[in-house]
């Protein structure tokens, strides 16, 4: 046959040679593409069934299974980590560089690292759930258990409590002093009442500083209205003494005695009117009280 000008037959030959092994390549490249995907699959479905089985594993179960490894951490070590740490990630991370775990391997002793991160997000969304279910009890009941809680584990920090149980704490709080302002009606109750408030503003700082004076002058009015003066008459002389609102703690001392004593509502008013300035948005306040039903 005679060939075509500029046509070169060896080049032919050598063209098909390339693409042929071009076309066995790429078959044997889909084939350990296959076996590498196939591979990946059954990886991870041995890591499904090994995280379900740590699902159903009771709690004391992982937790004896983790101490095998060498971490003889238990419940409440688990949970002062969720406390201190919001990522379960970076306290997996710790357990592994403190205790320098060894490759335990799921197939030969039945469990494995993975099983840390199980523990610590069962760990944690029980904690969530408990204190759910003391959520549907009222309020009252919540913030007992959320004090109880934090003096026994030492959290004193609302940004830890809030991310622990889901929940904001300063809206609680406002919460729980409505509900027992309107409730409360006899002494042993404020006391009780007296008594909590103390003990939890002691472990949160930050309330007290925010709240202290008016959940002071909340307790004050409680034991005017029961008519326990002196002590009610006590907490806002405490306050008048140590405040740079004055005109706030005059007026509201003055309001709760227009409850049922007139004549010392007016007395409280006539202190306060000499003790602050006539520019104070309080003083008119104050003035109408001095001068009603006289």
């Amino acid at each position: 046959m005679k060939q075509k000008e500029g046509y070169d037959e060896s080049k032919r030959k050598e063209t098909i040679k390339e693409t042929e092994k071009r076309e066995s390549e790429d078959s044997k490249n889909t084939e350990r593409n296959k076996e590498t995907k196939t591979e990946k699959d059954n990886k991870s479905d041995k890591v499904s069934d090994k995280i379900n089985q740590y699902q159903y594993l009771s709690l004391t179960t992982c937790i004896q299974m983790a101490q095998a490894m060498g971490v003889p951490y238990t419940y409440g070590d688990y949970m002062t980590l969720l406390i201190q740490e919001e990522s379960i990630e970076q306290i997996v991370k710790k357990i592994n560089k403190e205790f320098e775990l060894k490759p335990y391997t799921f197939e030969e002793y039945g469990y494995d690292k993975d099983l840390f991160t199980v523990l610590l997000k069962r760990i944690q969304k029980t904690l969530q759930s408990d204190f759910s279910n003391v959520y549907n009890q009222g309020i009252v009941e919540v913030m007992k258990q959320i004090k109880d809680f934090s003096k026994k584990h030492n959290v004193n920090i609302i940004d830890q409590i809030n991310s622990l149980f889901k929940v904001d704490l300063l809206s609680l709080w406002k919460q729980f002093k409505n509900t027992c302002y309107q409730n409360i009606k006899d002494l042993d109750q404020i006391v009780k009442y007296e008594n909590f408030v103390f003990e939890f503003l002691s472990i949160f700082k930050e309330i007290y500083k925010i709240d202290s004076s008016n959940i002071l002058m909340d307790i004050a009015d409680l034991y005017i209205l029961c008519h326990e003066n002196e002590k009610g008459d006590r907490y806002y002389s405490y306050l008048i003494q140590n405040t740079d609102k004055k005109e706030n703690c005059y007026l509201r001392w003055a309001t709760i005695y227009c409850e049922n004593d007139m004549d010392m509502a007016r007395t409280i008013a006539k202190k306060g009117l000499s003790a602050i300035s006539s520019s104070s948005e309080k003083y008119s306040s104050l003035l109408e009280i001095l001068v009603r039903n006289s």
